[in-house]
């Protein structure tokens, strides 16, 4: 059974990548750690990411 509480985001790395997860799912990635933690910062806002 999945849990209803919101799960905190998570900035991974692999293979020389930087993964935002939240959980196992992977909500974004990019190649430079700075612009995964704004990326985050985005995501927690609410900001659409395209």
């Amino acid at each position: 059974m999945q849990s209803t509480e919101k799960q905190p985001l998570q900035i991974r790395s692999f293979g020389g990548m930087w993964f935002i997860c939240q959980g196992d799912r992977v909500l974004a990635f990019a190649s430079d750690y700075n612009f995964a933690k704004t990326r985050a910062a985005e995501l927690e806002r609410g900001v659409t990411i395209h």
